[in-house]
């Protein structure tokens, strides 16, 4: 998340995960499975939400001359990206579904006793794909604001 600054105040997870995760991760899936190879430059870069000289370092790195789904996911595995990070800690995990408090600290790299106490409030020992937004709304976390570059 490295184009938000904190502020003095506070959301719930899910705010943020609503505004900002999600329609990353949707527009991630769009690209794999509506465009074809070799995906377009500006919109890998888009998506992961770098900029153009660290996907081109990375590129470069790693010797890649165009982008298909192999490539686009090891330079998703390379980059500093907040969505690509989150990606990859997922399927480190394959939670299949399931969730402690501590695999979704890791993966979405939050605080893990702000998750735990979401999980005390809600008597959870576990969540689930679909009660997962539940406990996203009892986890407080800072309020970021998007700085424009």
């Amino acid at each position: 998340m490295n184009k938000f600054r904190y502020t003095d105040t506070t959301t719930n997870f899910y705010e943020i995960y609503k505004s900002y995760i999600q329609p990353k991760i949707q527009n991630l899936d769009l690209l794999l499975k509506t465009s074809t190879a070799p995906f377009d430059i500006e919109e890998v870069i888009s998506v992961l939400d770098i900029s153009r000289k660290e996907f081109l370092a990375i590129q470069q790195e790693l010797e890649i001359d165009e982008i298909d789904k192999k490539s686009f996911f090891k330079i998703l595995n390379s980059s500093t990206s907040y969505i690509g990070n989150l990606v990859t800690r997922q399927f480190q995990l394959g939670t299949g579904g399931i969730y402690t408090p501590d695999s979704i600290a890791h993966i979405y790299a939050l605080d893990p006793p702000a998750v735990q106490k979401a999980f005390n409030i809600l008597g959870y020992t576990r969540a689930t794909d679909r009660n997962l937004h539940i406990v996203f709304k009892h986890i407080s976390v800072p309020k970021y604001t998007f700085l424009y570059q």
